[in-house]
Parts: C-alpha cells; structure tokens; sequence
C-alpha cells in the first residue's frame, strides 16, 4: 500500500482525476453477462446454493457453508445472523487482538450477532468498524474487517455505502495526522494481497482540520496502483453517501474485457467514471470486499501497538449484482 500512498502525493496522479468522466459518461455501463437468483437492481445480492463463479474461465462453485444462502447486506439495521437462516451475511470478520497483537477472525458458528465487541459492532442502527489503541499485529498494519463472500466476475456489481468518519464523542474523534491513510473499502483476490480496486481516508493537506478521499484500482502485469478519483476538503464525523459500480471483468482488454468503475459521492456531488479496465487483477481467484479499517501506515512494526484510534461508522453497506437483462 505504500505504493498507493506516495501516488496519492504526487500532483499528476492527482490532476488524473478531473477528465475521467468526460472520457467515459457517453459509453453505456456493461449489463451483467450472467444470470443469478438473487440478483436485483435494488435489493443486496443474495447467493443461492449451488453459487458458482468464474474463475480462471471456468464455473466454480462456491462454498457457501453451512446454509443455502448469503446476503451481501452488511448495513447497520441488519444483524450480522439472518434470523431466518441462523448464518451469517459476512464470509467473517477480522480484527486485531490487543493483547496477543495476532489476527483474530469470527466465521462459521463463531460468527454471533454480537460480533467483536468494541471493534465490529452493530448499535443503534448502524455498523461500528474500530482500530483501538494498543491494538496490534507484530509489524504490519491494525485493522477491523468486515469481508464478504467472493462477487461474481462478468456482473454489474454496486457498492453502496452511507458512511462517516468518526465521531465527536471524545473516544472516536477522528485526529488529523499526515501520511496517515486508512483503506477503508477494497476489493480482493484470495490470490494476491494487493487490491483490484480499493478507497481509502486521509487527512488533506489543502483543507486543515479535512479529509479526502481517494480511489485506486489495478491493473493485471502492473506493479503500481493507479489513483482515478480523489474527494477533497469533506469533514469528519459526518455522514455521506458514496456508491462504487463496476463491471468486474477478469480479462484484459486484448482478451475482450470491458472493465469499467465508476464512483458517486454524495448523490452526484462528485462522480469518476473510467472505462476499459481490468477491475480484477488476479483473475483465476475469488475476489471479496471489505469494508472496515485498515491503518496500513499505523502499524506495529515499531512500537507493538496502534498510537490512534480510528472508526468509520456505516448506516449503509452493501452490495448489489445486477440482473442479467432479458
């Protein structure tokens, strides 16, 4: 993620931002080219067994595990147990311990509506992703996720998310250090830990006392991680809307792919719009999001533990495939 950050601090990738939507806004967004139950233009994606996936260009089952289906709905109203199945809408959830500093990861029958205490909850309607102090995991970055199961390849896919970032409360108030980014949505393959496409917050060096936010994606054979958006001067510990569309195509463009993502903030008050990428990069794995808190450059490689709290709370998040049309 280094990468990403010191793309994030040069004016031309950030001058990059501005002509993407004019370039693309005149091309229709790619239609989904595979069918799914449980699909809706309107509704999260619900899975229905037997799911099967591309993946490598071949169909694939995915395990679903104890249940025939899984919601795609993660929002703050919804309890992480379906009621009516008794399983779980998330694939699991990952946080830090702080007092082993190891991974510590919910799923299965481990997975209760209680979820982690104090670092990924759900309270009065709304989805709590916290980082704590002292958090740790000896010398890489703190993080409390929320990760789905795998989305499908060849689909019109939307992320829809209302969310801010902290609060005034005394506890969660969001400080304004620099070279302080957290990914707080990314989408990845089980192949390779860098993601396809990925969002991340920040302090922004133009506005003090602001954040931005900016959005990357990744190309296949490509080191580097290309900034195709960026969201300046927004204010902490409020809520906005924020959408990501992408048709999730595995293949390059020589191969016939037509990737394509488009970002919505804040019902139209900012919309980046590329065309003709390659929006998996690993494409013979499964690719899943995560919504949450990843400190990438709060870690613990020196001190053994988090020197700041961050939490992002969400009314909204989840995700929707698009039908196949008829």
């Amino acid at each position: 993620m280094s990468v990403a950050v010191s793309l994030l601090r040069t004016t031309q990738a950030v001058l990059l931002a501005a002509p993407l939507f004019a370039a693309a806004q005149s091309i229709p967004f790619p239609e989904s080219e595979i069918a799914y139950p449980g699909a809706s233009a309107t509704q999260a994606f619900v899975a229905h067994r037997p799911y099967k996936i591309l993946a490598g260009g071949v169909m694939t089952e995915v395990n679903l595990l104890e249940t025939a289906t899984r919601s795609f709905d993660f929002s703050g109203n919804v309890p992480f147990v379906d009621p009516l199945t008794g399983a779980s809408g998330p694939k699991l959830l990952q946080t830090s311990d702080p007092v082993t500093k190891k991974v510590v990861e919910f799923y299965g029958p481990n997975l209760l509506n209680q979820g982690a205490p104090g670092r990924l909850e759900k309270i009065n309607g709304e989805l709590i992703t916290r980082s704590a102090v002292g958090d740790g995991l000896v010398g890489t970055a703190v993080r409390s996720h929320v990760i789905s199961y795998a989305l499908p390849p060849r689909t019109h896919v939307r992320w829809e998310m209302e969310l801010a970032f902290g609060r005034d409360n005394g506890i969660d108030n969001w400080v304004h250090p620099e070279n302080d980014p957290v990914v707080f949505w990314q989408l990845k393959s089980t192949l390779n830990g860098t993601p396809s496409l990925s969002a991340s917050v920040e302090a922004d060096p133009a506005f003090p006392g602001k954040l931005r936010l900016a959005f990357f994606r990744r190309q296949a054979g490509v080191t580097n991680a290309t900034l195709y958006g960026l969201v300046q001067n927004i204010d902490p510990h409020t809520f906005y809307t924020l959408s990501i569309d992408a048709f999730l195509d595995e293949r390059a463009a020589a191969d016939g792919g037509h990737g394509r993502v488009r970002v919505n903030f804040n019902n139209n008050a900012q919309i980046f719009d590329v065309s003709g990428v390659h929006t998996l990069w690993a494409g013979n794995g499964e690719h899943i999001a995560h919504f949450g808190v990843y400190a990438f450059n709060n870690n613990s490689s020196n001190s053994s533990s988090a020197t700041r709290t961050r939490t992002i709370f969400w009314r909204t998040a989840r995700a929707l495939v698009f039908p196949k049309p008829q």
